[in-house]
């Protein structure tokens, strides 16, 4: 008598209830398989004849499967899912609160013109750009030329 052994696992704890014992055992049992050892709720060993072998094709089923309950491929999309979706949740709390105006109030202080201010030239000073945000931040950006190539510097 020649014995051939197989150990079948479940991506979710499968094995916890007898009840889902006893249903993969009814179905492997048309294989000829036998429970050998239940190692923990993700995995059992089976052992069967291999005489077996003979009734392998008139199956509905794989008879060397090793894989039974829920498919790794649903498991791992609904974890990639969920773990991208708190990720974006994250962020969009992040950016909101950080980019509320009631955080910020040189925002509210400051105009729509303050900000084109920014990349618009002063006309006294045709090489400085200054910007004020606010009462106490100002930014202010000096043109330099040397030869043919201008340089940014910020003061």
């Amino acid at each position: 008598m020649e014995l051939e052994y197989k150990v079948v696992q479940s991506t979710t704890p499968l094995f916890a209830k007898i009840q889902n014992i006893e249903e993969v055992m009814a179905e492997e049992s048309k294989a000829g398989w036998r429970l050998v050892e239940k190692l923990d709720n993700y995995k059992m060993r089976l052992q069967r004849d291999i005489s077996h072998r003979a009734n392998d094709k008139s199956l509905s089923f794989d008879p060397y499967r090793t894989q039974v309950g829920v498919n790794n491929a649903l498991i791992y999309g609904i974890t990639t899912v969920v773990t991208l979706g708190v990720v974006y949740a994250i962020f969009i709390l992040v950016g909101a609160v950080y980019d509320s105006p009631s955080h910020h109030p040189s925002l509210l202080q400051s105009s729509a013109s303050s900000w084109r201010s920014l990349f618009t030239l002063n006309t006294k000073n045709p090489t400085r750009v200054c910007s004020s945000h606010s009462e106490l931040v100002r930014t202010c950006t000096v043109r330099e030329t040397s030869s043919q190539v201008p340089v940014l510097r910020t003061v």
